[in-house]
C-alpha cells in the first residue's frame, strides 16, 4: 500500500536512519555509512508505554514515521535535531487498505 500525499503535510520533519550492520568484539553496534531519509511527525512529551518486551517504559519522543516498510528497533535514527534516542518500541499502524505508517517510541537520548 502506497502512503497517501497528504499525509505528508503533517509530518515536517526528516530522520536520517543508519541500517545496524553488525557487534563490533566490544559490543558495540555497526551501523552503515549511508542513511534512508524519512519523513516524520514527533511528537515530544512523556508517556508511559509498553517496550519490546511488554514492560512498561517511559517514552520522551514518539515518532509517526511515513514508511510501509518495516523498521528495525537495531538501527540508529537521528532525528532532525541531531538527537538519538533508544528505541523503545516500533509498531505499525494499519488501515483498511493495509499498513499506514511506523510509530517509534524512544526513551533516553544518546
Amino acid at each position: 500500500m502506497s502512503f497517501e500525499a497528504e499525509f505528508l503535510t503533517m509530518m515536517p520533519s526528516t530522520m536520517s536512519v543508519y541500517a545496524f550492520t553488525s557487534w563490533t568484539d566490544y559490543g558495540e553496534p555497526v551501523y552503515s555509512t549511508s542513511a534512508a531519509t524519512y519523513r516524520y511527525r514527533g511528537e515530544y512529551e512523556p508517556k508511559i508505554t509498553g517496550g519490546q518486551l511488554g514492560e512498561e517504559v517511559v517514552t520522551s519522543v514518539t515518532a509517526y514515521v511515513a514508511s510501509t516498510s518495516p523498521l528495525n528497533p537495531l538501527d540508529k535514527y537521528l532525528l532532525y535535531d541531531g538527537s538519538t534516542g533508544i528505541v523503545q518500541s516500533i509498531t505499525q499502524a494499519w488501515d483498511d487498505e493495509g499498513l499506514h505508517h511506523n510509530v517509534i517510541r524512544f526513551g533516553g537520548g544518546g
